[in-house]
């Protein structure tokens, strides 16, 4: 699962909140910029066909999807839906994903993530439930296998260490403050957490974690 986008709050004034009520699936014509709302599948290796739904497309293929730069084949298009294939050269080690746009008709937007196949993944945590204190267990591949390459954060809490860390299982203890929610993992590429030129990937678990009393 990807990590949910939020609005930044630089960008929480009343003109870009009337831009976001008025550019909607429902009002095609407003002059709007295209967004993606889904990517399927969200891990692809190159020359995966990849299909980016969302609105403000150009049914008519006036569009281009790039991908951090890479200009990515288009194999069909509707106002709702493209259909690309990711290209070679988007993927690196630093950077195991890639920074989604899409320019249609002139105007630019997105807002997405297509990830390779050594992006971490969550394939599951155990348990899915349980009060602070719980030690959670999550399984799946590409973990950074350094304790101090992952932080880990539940929903509402402040960032956590794991206790243990392989490149297949992490361990962690419910914090103080988490609510129940999606569990996010950030895996470090470059450098650790706390240095300023550091670079990670994050990504959210299958299911949430429910907090019990």
């Amino acid at each position: 699962m990807l990590k949910p986008t939020r609005i930044p709050r630089a960008f929480t004034s009343l003109g870009v909140l009337a831009l976001l009520v008025s550019c909607s699936k429902e009002a095609p014509d407003c002059n709007c910029p295209p967004m993606v709302n889904k990517v399927t599948p969200a891990v692809a290796p190159v020359g995966a066909a990849v299909a980016l739904e969302g609105y403000n497309f150009d049914a008519g293929g006036n569009n281009q999807v790039l991908i951090n730069g890479v200009a990515a084949a288009i194999t069909a298009s509707s106002a709702t839906r493209l259909d690309i294939v990711v290209p070679a050269g988007v993927y690196s080690q630093t950077k195991p994903y890639g920074q989604v746009m899409v320019k249609s008709q002139g105007r630019e937007g997105g807002q997405a993530q297509i990830f390779s196949e050594d992006y971490p993944q969550i394939t599951a945590i155990q348990p899915a439930s349980g009060p602070v204190g719980t030690v959670v267990t999550l399984t799946g591949k590409n973990f950074n296998p350094s304790i101090a390459g992952n932080r880990l954060l539940f929903w509402s809490s402040v960032p956590v260490a794991p206790t243990a860390a392989s490149s297949t299982s992490l361990q962690v203890v419910v914090p103080a403050g988490a609510k129940t929610g999606p569990l996010y993992l950030y895996k470090y590429v470059k450098g650790e957490f706390g240095q300023a030129d550091a670079e990670y990937v994050s990504q959210s678990s299958p299911v949430d974690f429910t907090v019990t009393p």
